[in-house]
């Protein structure tokens, strides 16, 4: 049951694509404190006061945009219209994923997406792998439509950067950190060569697979990728995404190597603060996290001492995909914080599902719902808080009471 519900999160509702949904409840950031964040040239000692992040972050999925033309019809007036959605709303934020396993762009030190698809052979071809046979329509359209990017001279996330420039929505990149989609097949067209090449790097759980970030060669695999993001694109913003998938250590070994990631995460702001001195503007660290602190810390994610050392600049707390959560501990977060300038969002998932097999419903994708929703005049005085969702129609109906101040809950 599992397995089916991720290849419907891949390949089924337009929404799960979009997963606009992320990020909610925008900033909360501490009582008397600016989010801030490093500049290059100072030490860690020295923080420099930095305005909260505000208003709607709005995360957009890495296959998303390739998936909304037909295979080869693609032009890049299409980037352009997933951004101006977005316009005139209380987007403030837009993060643009740039991978999986594989990049959405021309990289250097990783495999891209569509390696190996011939357009002109049918879908029994070697890119296909045994990927199965309903999903290869959704895979030549992705890898056929990124083609046509790249053989008309587009870089797709350089062009949708650029776009929110234009229309004064901030740019990110986001970069999933374990990204774990068709870990069960051999050949999967979403694996890497890293992957299928290194099995002795993977860790075979009981949902899915994952890299074991213990191992230096995954943690040099993934800081080569984290490099050239930040030397290659201007962006304000770079966010790692560690709910994609959220495992990241064997079992039993998760404290232990939690050292080893906070170890890493040092060198990961070294690069940010480099990027920063070559673009000569702050470039904000954001890391999204599983909701609850303790779960966070049990797969190894010392947010709070990356927090506390100035390893990040702000905090997104989110489920995992399969269902929103309406009372994420937002206040909790906020108390750990206490001191380190780093605000949190709390993030919405574009699914309802009150348990596993239950009724689900979902909340479609549209940018009028982030142009309609106000900031909650009640929220706590220590927060600032704003609202997504990806509904073209939606309404706010708490299914329970007694929500803290500024919560809102969203159902279709």
């Amino acid at each position: 049951m599992f397995l089916k519900l991720w290849r419907r999160a891949r390949y089924g509702d337009e929404a799960m694509f979009v997963r606009c949904v992320l990020l909610i409840l925008s900033a909360c950031t501490l009582l008397g404190t600016s989010g801030y964040r490093l500049v290059a040239d100072e030490p860690t000692a020295s923080r420099a006061s930095r305005l909260p992040i505000q208003g709607i972050l709005y995360n957009e999925d890495t296959s998303h945009r390739f998936l909304l033309d037909p295979p080869g019809d693609m032009k890049p007036a299409r980037l352009d219209s997933i951004v101006d959605k977005l316009g005139d709303s209380q987007v403030k934020i837009m993060l643009i994923c740039c991978c999986a396993k594989n990049t959405n762009y021309e990289s250097k030190v990783w495999d891209v997406y569509g390696k190996g698809f011939d357009p002109n052979k049918d879908n029994d071809q070697p890119f296909f792998g045994d990927a199965p046979k309903s999903d290869r329509d959704t895979h030549r359209r992705w890898a056929q439509n990124l083609k046509v990017m790249f053989d008309s001279g587009v870089d797709p996330m350089q062009r949708m950067i650029d776009r929110c420039r234009m229309r004064h929505i901030s740019p990110w990149v986001s970069i999933r950190m374990n990204d774990a989609h068709d870990s069960g097949a051999r050949k999967s067209p979403l694996h890497s060569r890293f992957w299928m090449e290194h099995p002795e790097y993977v860790v075979v759980g009981p949902n899915f697979d994952y890299l074991n970030y213990r191992i230096k060669p995954v943690r040099d695999h993934m800081m080569a990728l984290i490099r050239e993001v930040c030397d290659r694109y201007d962006m304000d913003g770079l966010e790692l995404d560690w709910n994609r998938f959220s495992r990241y250590f064997r079992v039993g070994e998760e404290i232990e190597g939690s050292k080893a990631l906070s170890k890493w995460m040092v060198e990961v702001r070294e690069v940010v603060r480099a990027a920063e001195k070559k673009w000569k503007h702050p470039i904000l660290l954001m890391t999204r996290v599983p909701a609850r602190p303790e779960v966070s810390m049990g797969t190894g994610l010392d947010t709070v001492t990356w927090a506390r050392q100035g390893l990040i600049d702000h905090l997104v707390v989110s489920p995992f995909w399969a269902t929103t959560d309406f009372d994420i501990p937002v206040e909790q977060w906020i108390e750990l914080l206490k001191g380190t300038g780093v605000g949190v969002t709390a993030g919405l998932e574009y699914r309802v599902q009150a348990s596993p097999g239950g009724r689900c419903s979902t909340i479609r994708s549209s940018a009028a719902a982030a142009r309609r929703w106000a900031p909650s005049p009640v929220a706590p005085r220590e927060s600032t808080c704003s609202t997504i969702s990806s509904s073209s129609t939606i309404e706010t109906r708490s299914p329970r009471r007694n929500f803290s101040p500024g919560r809102k809950a969203f159902l279709c």
